[in-house]
């Protein structure tokens, strides 16, 4: 069963095939997203068995992880409001993403000392989200537009398909 960890390591590993990286060790990736590199190798063996790593070659299975983005993770992973605060911004408010779509009153915002933003304090897929996309602004985005599917408005989601499918073609 996939935990919320999983999902960041996946995309962590998408983030890397789009870097050339993909010869990094455990280690080196744990320290990328705040975690040990014990937790990463748990969390790429839940990987192998939900179909979403390849484990002859380590190779992200984006499809699949794709689908599980757009049609599971807001079930799994529910966005959780936890008050007003500051923070990183994530969703459509994440200033690396270029979209249409008009700005919250109260834009979603991951508690951090790293941001400066104001609104919304979400709760992020794992504890750690803030340290790992401070350390890398293509999973900064990637994880913003999952948060899109955690919690947006069906009109929302729409809009974040084509974000999602646009950052993880070039993984």
């Amino acid at each position: 069963m996939l935990k919320p960890l999983d999902t960041l390591v996946a995309l962590k590993y998408a983030s890397l095939v789009r870097s050339d990286l993909m010869h990094l060790g455990m280690r080196e990736i744990g320290e990328s997203i705040g975690i040990s590199g014990a937790e990463v190798s748990r969390s790429s063996q839940r990987l192998f068995k939900a179909s979403l790593l390849s484990q002859k070659d380590f190779r992200l299975l984006t499809l699949n992880l794709k689908e599980w983005i757009e049609h599971g993770i807001r079930y799994a992973i529910p966005l959780e409001v936890e008050g007003f605060g500051r923070g990183m911004a994530s969703g459509f408010d994440c200033p690396l993403l270029e979209s249409n779509m008009v700005a919250k009153t109260n834009p979603w915002v991951w508690r951090s000392n790293i941001g400066s933003a104001s609104g919304n304090i979400i709760k992020p897929i794992y504890k750690t989200v803030p340290i790992a996309a401070d350390n890398d602004k293509w999973l900064y985005q990637l994880l913003s537009v999952v948060d899109i599917f955690r919690g947006g408005k069906p009109r929302e989601i729409r809009e974040a398909k084509p974000l999602l499918a646009m950052l993880l073609d070039n993984a």
